[in-house]
């Protein structure tokens, strides 16, 4: 869902192991595609901020 965002999209992403996810509105239109690499790539560099 286009709407998933932090915790909730890392939940999704796991629970569904894929390279490339199809990302649909809730009124079923389709948003785009999410890259797996991309997600990943984002996370390592929030990770790697200073706190």
């Amino acid at each position: 869902s286009a709407e998933l965002s932090g915790e909730e999209l890392l939940d999704a992403l796991r629970a569904n192991p894929a390279t490339e996810y199809l990302v649909v509105e809730e009124t079923g239109e389709i948003y785009g595609v999410l890259s797996a690499a991309d997600v990943e790539r984002a996370f390592v560099k929030a990770m790697a901020r200073p706190s």
